[in-house]
C-alpha cells in the first residue's frame, strides 16, 4: 500500500506543481478548415422582348405603340431621337351597372434602362365624341433597352416590358396624315374598345 500511497502523492504534486509559463497541459483541438467567401450574388440579367412582342401584347390591350414620323412635332418637340407614340384606350364615366374597369389605364411610364428618354406630354385628342390618349416619347443617342410600364388609376403596374432601342424601327408608322402644326392619327384604326 506504501507504493501506491507514495505514487499518489507524486502525481498530485506533478498535477499541482507550476507548469513553464504558456504551456497549456490540456491537448487543443484541431484548428478548423479554412472558409472560403461566398461569390458575390449574380446580378439579375435582364432579358429584352422584341419591339414587334411588346406591340402585340400592348394591342391586347387595345394600347397600340407606333413609331413617330421623323423629326415629328405633332406632340411637342422631344428632340432628335426616335420617337414613339402610344395611343391608349380613352376613360369612360363610371357605370355602377358595368364591371368593366372605366379606366384601364391611367397613364404609361417610358424609363430608360441605359441612356435617357424624353417623355412628351399626354394628350387627349376629341375623336368623334370619344376623347382618345396619346402619349409621346423621345430617346436619346446612346439609349440601349426601354422600359415600358402600364400603370392603372389605383397605381398598380398592368403591364411591363424592356424592349431595344434599336428595334423601334420595326414599329409600324401611325395611320393618319401630316397636317401643318404637326400629324393627325387616324383614330378608326386604333379601336379603343
Amino acid at each position: 500500500m506504501r507504493p501506491v500511497l507514495i505514487g499518489s502523492l507524486l502525481a498530485g504534486l506533478l498535477a499541482l506543481a507550476p507548469s513553464p509559463a504558456g504551456a497549456d497541459p490540456r491537448p487543443r483541438p484541431p484548428s478548423p478548415p479554412a472558409v472560403t467567401p461566398a461569390p458575390e450574388p449574380a446580378r439579375p440579367e435582364i432579358v429584352p422582348m422584341s419591339a414587334a412582342e411588346t406591340a402585340g401584347m400592348l394591342r391586347r390591350l387595345r394600347i397600340y405603340m407606333l413609331r413617330a414620323p421623323n423629326a415629328s412635332t405633332a406632340f411637342g418637340s422631344l428632340g432628335a431621337g426616335p420617337q414613339i407614340w402610344f395611343v391608349l384606350p380613352s376613360c369612360r364615366p363610371p357605370q355602377p351597372d358595368d364591371p368593366r374597369d372605366y379606366c384601364p389605364i391611367e397613364r404609361l411610364e417610358v424609363t430608360a434602362i441605359h441612356g435617357a428618354v424624353i417623355p412628351g406630354r399626354m394628350v387627349t385628342v376629341l375623336d368623334g365624341e370619344v376623347p382618345r390618349r396619346v402619349q409621346a416619347f423621345a430617346t436619346a443617342a446612346g439609349t440601349d433597352l426601354l422600359r415600358v410600364r402600364l400603370v392603372s388609376p389605383d397605381g398598380l403596374t398592368r403591364f411591363e416590358a424592356v424592349l431595344p432601342v434599336s428595334e423601334l424601327g420595326d414599329l409600324s408608322a401611325p395611320e393618319g396624315r401630316a397636317t401643318p402644326t404637326g400629324f393627325s392619327i387616324d383614330f378608326r384604326q386604333y379601336p379603343a374598345r
